[in-house]
Order: structure tokens, then C-alpha cells, then sequence
């Protein structure tokens, strides 16, 4: 069984983030107001979770993003 990757608290990791719709032509998920309502929710999540999307894609069956997840300041 794959085990969940860790991500070590001393370097910057790199994320990249897919999702694919299944379907016919005509129930396709992403026309415009759909882009641009998704693209809205990516940058309050990535604030809300403390990532960086480096950048996003979208098609009419699916999206690709990359997220870059700097290491913890320590505090001190």
C-alpha cells in the first residue's frame, strides 16, 4: 500500500495538482463562468492554506495548477 509523503519541515516542496472530468462533449465542467468562479476558490484556498499557486490551466475536461509550499519559519 503507498504510504503519504511527508513534507520535511527544511526545504520547499513543490506540488502539481490535476483533475479530469469524464463525459461527453456536452457535460463538459469548465466553461467561462465556471474558469473563472475555480480560479477565484484557488487563491482563496491557497491564502487560506499558506501556498503559493504558481500557476493554473484550464481545459474544457480538465485543470492542472502548481502550488509551491515554502519551508516553516522558526520562530524564535
Amino acid at each position: 500500500m503507498r504510504q503519504a509523503r511527508l513534507k520535511p519541515d527544511y526545504q520547499d516542496t513543490w506540488h502539481h495538482c490535476y483533475n479530469r472530468t469524464v463525459g461527453t462533449r456536452a457535460d463538459r465542467p469548465f466553461g467561462d463562468a465556471e474558469k473563472e468562479m475555480f480560479a477565484l476558490m484557488l487563491k482563496r484556498l491557497a491564502a487560506f492554506y499558506s501556498v503559493r499557486v504558481v500557476s493554473y490551466t484550464f481545459m474544457s475536461n480538465h485543470y492542472n495548477s502548481h502550488q509551491a509550499h515554502t519551508k516553516r519559519s522558526t520562530v524564535a
